[in-house]
């Protein structure tokens, strides 16, 4: 199986973003942390990362998780750090269960944005993975 990207065209990107790709009214793209990028109008920015998910190549007793803490902004200022997150149910109050994939919702000014946070990568293994190649893959969308 295979993937296109039709949507991309080389030397459209800027130097030190990713590309975005667009799904229905979604906006997708890999962030590393401290990037700032704009999706369906909102400035993205990953300010932290915190993986703890079990090496694929160990045994562990817990799953762990992975922990993304994203800044969004609009165009007219207003912003809100929100918190995502993949792996193992989250202690109280932010005890949401287990997730593969999570989302929330956000509201700045007038407008409601759902964030979703598909994957951190790369998956963690039993070497050490320095935190400039982390990448997480967040999809901003218009509600």
């Amino acid at each position: 199986m295979g993937c296109t990207r039709a949507d991309v065209s080389p030397g459209t990107e800027k130097e030190g973003t990713s590309p975005k790709v667009t799904s229905g009214t979604g906006q997708t793209a890999q962030l590393k942390v401290k990037q700032v990028v704009t999706l369906n109008q909102l400035s993205v920015q990953l300010q932290s990362l915190q993986d703890s998910r079990c090496p694929m190549n160990a045994m562990c007793i817990t799953q762990g998780s992975a922990i993304a803490t994203l800044e969004v902004k609009d165009a007219a200022g207003n912003s809100k750090s929100q918190i995502l997150y993949l792996g193992e149910k989250l202690p109280a109050p932010n005890n949401r269960g287990d997730r593969s994939a999570d989302s929330v919702e956000v509201s700045l000014g007038q407008k409601n944005y759902r964030l979703i946070l598909h994957s951190v990568e790369p998956y963690p293994n039993t070497s050490a993975v320095p935190a400039e190649t982390q990448t997480i893959s967040v999809t901003v969308r218009s509600l």
